[in-house]
């Protein structure tokens, strides 16, 4: 049942902070606001006081607001929040809205307390030398890439599918990607060859990840039957487990 319009929109509310903290956030994205401070702190220094940042709370929920709103469309309209496409679509929009919600509440510290930190030059400059060229914001960078290093690598040894470049390697390294390649290969050599319109194939052994998504049912009026029996011009087509 579609929910009315009112009820959308508070739906809309409730899923965006469901998922923003207990589907999306991860250690990753703290890494990656950490990785970005000293990048930002420099478009902060070159903004200056060209703006002043003067509401920064007030932004935070604008901001939350607009991804609130990314979720309206579908609840109105199907009574689910999302289906893969539209949630990737507002994850990346989050990730922006981070990024951007730094940058506003590091300008804000840059004018409220610049004075205090640069001995009131007007546009805080550290002594002419960039934060990104001193020694210790290279320390900081290199402490945040061995942090995620090690803990990437404790995450992969339990699930090599955590990441999607450590499944791939995993993948090619154990040798289920070319078997999944050769099942499907004798698959199609097996439609190829069919001498009759009703043919039976084994269904897929070996199902990697990265590559594997749906196989066909032991049913021939299941819809992924039907649709690969009329992609090959056949009458049926039936799993089996070999």
């Amino acid at each position: 049942m579609r929910p009315g319009t009112v009820k959308s929109i508070l739906l809309s509310f409730y899923y965006c902070t469901e998922y923003l903290l207990h589907t999306w956030f991860q250690w990753t994205h703290l890494l990656f606001a950490l990785a970005l401070v000293p990048f930002l702190w420099e478009a902060v220094k070159a903004v200056g006081n060209r703006f002043s940042y003067p509401t920064p709370l007030l932004v935070a929920f604008y901001s939350y607001g607009i991804l609130s709103a990314m979720f309206t469309p579908s609840l109105f309209a199907t009574g689910i929040p999302g289906g893969g496409r539209i949630f990737n679509i507002i994850f990346l929009d989050s990730l922006l809205l981070l990024a951007g919600n730094l940058f506003y509440c590091m300008g804000w510290m840059f004018r409220k307390w610049q004075g205090a930190w640069y001995g009131g030059a007007a546009e805080g400059k550290e002594n002419g030398v960039s934060c990104l060229e001193r020694k210790e914001t290279l320390q900081y960078l290199v402490g945040i890439l061995l942090f995620g290093v090690v803990i990437g690598a404790m995450y992969t040894k339990v699930n090599p599918d955590y990441f999607t470049s450590t499944s791939a390697i995993y993948s090619l390294v154990s040798g289920e990607a070319a078997a999944y390649g050769e099942e499907s290969k004798e698959r199609e050599r097996l439609v190829q060859e069919a001498k009759t319109d009703e043919i039976i194939l084994p269904r897929l052994r070996t199902q990697p990840y990265l590559l594997f998504c749906s196989d066909i049912e032991e049913d021939p009026e299941d819809w992924k039957n039907k649709s690969m029996a009329r992609y090959y011009q056949r009458d049926a087509i039936t799993g089996w487990h070999d």
